[in-house]
């Protein structure tokens, strides 16, 4: 879920003990892994999601079995204009060793992109070549490098088919 509320740009309403209210950006509430900005005295009363009008968005996670944590998970979310192309976007990927994160390198090099091009193509190696990967028993770093190539490709062709209405 964090890369997910990363990904499409949740916000977070919380409530103190006080009675005072206070709202945060996705970017803002995830510290890090299995770290958020609330206070001691303050409880997560909501997340909202702010559908926008030609925007999708979709999520892919590999994990080792159905319901395990992701080795990597990976969510875009795409607006476009009439031509069918990101006019912008919101990645985030999980399963790496800084948690949840966004990949700005990977939403600016998609702009322009009809999801199906070379464009799409440079924002995964983009990613790739910004984010930190790392080995362990469940995958090598290659591996999960190869995971965020194939995984985004998914998650682009469902975004751009949900952004266009075609899903």
């Amino acid at each position: 879920m964090p890369a997910v509320t990363l990904g499409l740009g949740a916000r977070f309403h919380l409530l103190s003990a006080a009675g005072q209210t206070r709202v945060l950006d996705a970017d803002d509430f995830l510290i890090g892994p299995l770290e958020t900005a609330r206070a001691d005295d303050e409880i997560l009363t909501h997340v909202d999601f702010a559908p926008a009008a030609a925007t999708g968005s979709a999520y892919r996670k590999w994990g080792l079995v159905t319901d395990a944590l992701p080795v990597v998970g990976f969510c875009m979310k795409v607006t476009v204009d009439s031509a069918g192309r990101c006019t912008s976007a919101r990645i985030a990927l999980s399963g790496l060793p800084a948690g949840a994160q966004r990949a700005p390198a990977g939403e600016s090099a998609l702009t322009g992109s009809d999801g199906q091009d070379a464009k799409l193509d440079a924002a995964l190696e983009a990613i790739v070549a910004s984010v930190e990967v790392q080995s362990d028993k469940w995958a090598e770093a290659g591996y999960r490098q190869q995971l965020i190539r194939t995984l985004g490709r998914e998650v682009a062709a469902e975004a751009f088919a949900r952004a266009r209405g075609r899903a």
